[in-house]
């Protein structure tokens, strides 16, 4: 087994020798390269919908304007793109930082739940979780081909340990790349003028050189060159020549330094590469951007009052001492523009807000102008403008469904009942799953790395989320605990428990408490008037009702009894609330006077 196992790493180093050499010599690149690289320009420019975003976006859909109409057109939009996907984006970012994560670290047959030194300052400042939320979170969003590369920082061996340092090779600089049943065998990256292959166990450094080389044959092979590789090896081939070095990354051929950043498999390259996780609503995105830029233009060049105003001829202006007439918009017996009018023939009226239109009163009624006639607004039809804004907002809507299927982000009417609520955000859940499956996997593959390189130790993490991501905000969660009744006990139970966590996020004492207070709580998972109807009724024991009655002070003082009563079990904690019971029914009974 371990044979084959180093025969199948030795052609893949082979495959990734020659690959690399042929992406500096030839300027190969994997067959999906160009798709890749525009795809991740497609989500940037609608990702940041900013000035030039729109320019590019709407030069490629906007094919019958003329370029003065179409350079309107770029000044006047703003898209709303981006704002459509950080929406998107919110569940997603919510899980990323939801509470309740596990993990452990499996160090020499030993669990350990905590390895600061593996976790912390991964980049030189950030830890890990940071890192991977902060910095890989964003090019998951925009480009899903990147990869994230766990490098070896130059280090002098007689002095220093090696340090990881982590790199995110874009799209673009994936020059080539080979899976096995979803598992990365190489991947070959470029940037400036140097050009580098990873591989399970290491990786090949390429540099152009200007020293002459030895001349490669067409059929040239890793193997030739295998014992020369650890120092480095200068070749030559079609007329370029290169350095090529050898690196082993300490993990005894088990750990490649590489992984790509997005799981969608992309159904165009029948899964050879991603998708970002918001791509069902890519193309709805785009149809957005139409709308959007005619809601802007009709709101900047049509959604306004028209004014009509009532002038005399230009009187026009004095120069000094010297009245200058006004002709028909020119300084009268010149080819110069009239200053008073700038070349309207219209005497000037009203200019800002601020102005008055002083109108000179005749004699009698008849001799005053009319002031109605004056001025005139003309209102323009506000249909339109309507209908885009609603047209907009609607594929605002859809987007998100898109994304998170069904109606996930409706707003349930106070009828509908938590069990509804809870089944809403299950469609939710199950686009944000994956992505904390990614998530985990990534933080796995650092911190493993990390270990082997830093440590030279192999340390097998385990990083996973909590079934329930707990996602919802604090009001959703109050507002489903109130619509709640008529639900299964149980559902309300786990509302109630969620609301105490995030309540209490930062108080892991008070919070335990809380919940163990909840745990022993008499008629806890029904309503008011369930309780009122339970209490009056004789079908319950005299106890529970005293232990209703008196519920809080009887946890109250037991908990400040003992500090360990939290941590004591179930069965031990109720014995101990049983006994409190009878003390204050033997109290009351001593109390009932006698007749």
């Amino acid at each position: 087994m371990l044979l084959l196992l180093a025969k199948k790493g030795r052609k893949v180093k082979e495959k990734a020798f020659q690959s690399i050499i042929e992406a500096f010599t030839k300027g190969r690149k994997h067959e999906h390269y160009d798709h890749a690289k525009k795809y991740a320009e497609k989500l940037k420019e609608l990702t940041i919908s900013d000035g030039e975003a729109a320019k590019a976006l709407l030069s490629k859909l906007t094919t019958r304007e003329t370029e003065e109409e179409l350079n309107q057109r770029k000044n006047l939009t703003k898209l709303i793109s981006g704002s459509i996907i950080n929406k998107i984006e919110v569940p997603f970012a919510k899980a990323d930082r939801t509470e309740g994560i596990s993990l452990s670290f499996e160090v020499d047959k030993a669990i350990k739940d905590s390895y600061p030194e593996l976790t912390d300052s991964f980049d030189g400042r950030k830890s890990i979780s940071d890192y991977l939320f902060e910095t890989v979170r964003r090019y998951r969003r925009i480009d899903p081909n990147a990869f994230l590369v766990i490098e070896i920082s130059q280090f002098d061996s007689n002095k220093e340990k090696p340090k990881s340092l982590p790199i995110i090779f874009k799209s673009s600089e994936v020059v080539d790349f080979q899976f096995n049943n979803e598992v990365l065998e190489f991947v070959v990256t470029t940037r400036g003028n140097r050009f580098m292959a990873y591989f399970k166990g290491g990786s090949f450094l390429l540099e152009p050189t200007e020293a002459k080389g030895s001349a490669l044959q067409e059929e040239y092979s890793y193997s030739t060159y295998a014992g020369s590789l650890k120092d480095g090896i200068t070749l030559s081939l079609n007329s370029k020549d290169f350095f090529i070095k050898e690196f082993d990354n300490g993990s005894k051929g088990e750990l490649i330094q590489a992984e790509r950043i997005g799981y969608v498999p992309d159904e165009r390259t029948d899964g050879n590469t991603c998708v970002t996780h918001w791509h069902p609503a890519l193309s709805r995105i785009e149809r957005t951007i139409i709308a959007n830029s005619e809601s802007d233009l009709t709101h900047a060049l049509h959604v306004f009052a028209q004014k009509l105003i009532m002038t005399e001829p230009c009187k026009g202006y004095h120069n000094g001492d010297t009245h200058m007439n006004c002709s028909g918009g020119f300084t009268q017996g010149t080819e110069q523009v009239c200053k008073n009018c700038g070349g309207s023939g219209q005497q000037p009226m009203h200019k800002s807000s601020q102005d008055v239109i002083y109108v000179k009163m005749g004699k009698d009624s008849q001799d005053t102008p009319d002031i109605d006639k004056i001025v005139k607004y003309i209102r323009p039809d506000l249909e339109t403008a309507k209908y885009l804004e609603e047209f907009l907002d609607k594929q605002s809507q859809e987007c998100l469904r898109d994304v998170f299927a069904g109606n996930s982000f409706s707003t349930p009417s106070a009828e509908q009942t938590a069990t509804f609520v809870q089944v809403n955000y299950e469609s939710i859940y199950d686009a944000v799953t994956p992505y904390c499956k990614k998530t985990s996997q990534l933080f796995e593959f650092c911190a493993e790395l990390r270990a082997s390189i830093e440590m030279d130790k192999s340390i097998k993490v385990d990083h996973q989320y909590p079934k329930d991501l707990e996602i919802e905000t604090m009001a959703e969660l109050v507002s489903q605990y109130k619509n709640s009744e008529g639900a299964p006990s149980e559902v309300r139970r786990r509302i109630r428990e969620r609301i105490i966590r995030r309540s209490l996020n930062n108080q892991p004492m008070a919070s335990q408490r809380a919940l163990v207070k909840m745990m022993h709580e008499p008629f806890a998972d029904k309503t008011e008037s369930e309780k009122a109807s339970i209490i009056a009724s004789n079908l319950v024991p005299t106890e529970k009702k005293v232990l209703y009655a008196n519920y809080d002070d009887i946890m109250n003082y037991l908990i400040e009894q003992s500090s360990s009563f939290v941590l004591m079990t179930f069965a031990k904690r109720q014995e101990l609330i049983d006994a409190e019971v009878k003390r204050i029914m033997s109290n009351l009974n001593q109390s009932i006077p006698l007749e």
